[in-house]
């Protein structure tokens, strides 16, 4: 499927002859290596040492009805390969290479069923929380605390392979030792490769669940004083509406 056509054919690249057939309503099994995913080719190279030219964009893989990991533990794949019966002859770091590749393989293949899931859901009208990988959101604000939200976030969020969200409000009125510790833990989050976005809107719980929604979020961190005022008591505190609305979300609380 990566491969490029003999000079002068209809397409430079063989995939782009799969998007004609599909066009005109032809249904087509292929088969790619994973080497040859273009978003994941550079991970694939540092795991094996060698490079590939040959390329298909991982949006084009995003648009198949169906895909299907082939998929082999690593022994099974020694083994074939002539090293010996479960791969005994092979060096523990080709195992590892082959277990590198293996979980990269089943990652993508789950982000691809995510999406069409995701598209599925949208189509239908359906709202719902779905997902083959973890979406953790972090709402920072100018307590102190943020900075190790945001590293706890990130721990979890490479622990189940997942994306991390670090979301604020914009806020006019903070002042400038606030603004300045804002300002900190968002550097936090940048240096850690965070997805980041500044919110609008006077209710920072309208804010947080709208964005959680929209994202298919599976986690909120959020922080909390432990202080209580009394009109918690009387009406709930912003924490208090949070976990009501986030029903389908485990909202996870840091006292500061």
């Amino acid at each position: 499927l990566a491969y490029d056509n003999p000079p002068g054919s209809r397409h430079a690249k063989r995939w782009q002859d799969v998007e004609e057939l599909l066009a005109a309503g032809i249904c087509v099994i292929a088969s790619v290596n994973l080497q040859y995913i273009e978003e994941r080719r550079e991970q694939v190279e540092k795991i094996t040492g060698r490079t590939f030219t040959e390329s298909v964009p991982l949006s084009f893989i995003n648009t198949a009805d169906e895909i299907e990991i082939v998929d082999a533990p690593p022994e099974m794949c020694l083994e074939h390969a002539g090293d010996g019966a479960d791969g005994a002859g092979a060096s523990p770091s080709r195992q590892r290479q082959l277990s590198e590749l293996r979980e990269v393989a089943l990652l993508l293949a789950a982000d691809v069923v995510d999406r069409q899931l995701e598209v599925y859901l949208k189509r239908n009208g359906i709202d719902q929380l779905w997902g083959a990988q973890e979406r953790i959101l972090v709402y920072v604000t100018p307590d102190l605390n943020g900075a190790a939200m945001v590293q706890s976030g990130q721990r979890n969020a490479d622990r189940f392979h997942g994306e991390l969200f670090v979301i604020h409000l914009n806020d006019p009125g903070l002042t400038t030792e606030e603004r300045a510790t804002l300002e900190d833990n968002l550097a936090v989050a940048r240096q850690l490769g965070a997805q980041m976005e500044p919110l609008d809107g006077e209710d920072p719980i309208e804010s947080i669940m709208r964005f959680a929604r929209a994202r298919g979020i599976t986690q909120i961190f959020v922080g909390h004083s432990t202080r209580e005022r009394w009109w918690d008591r009387l009406w709930g505190s912003d924490l208090d509406r949070l976990i009501r609305q986030a029903e389908g979300i485990d909202v996870r609380i840091f006292p500061h």
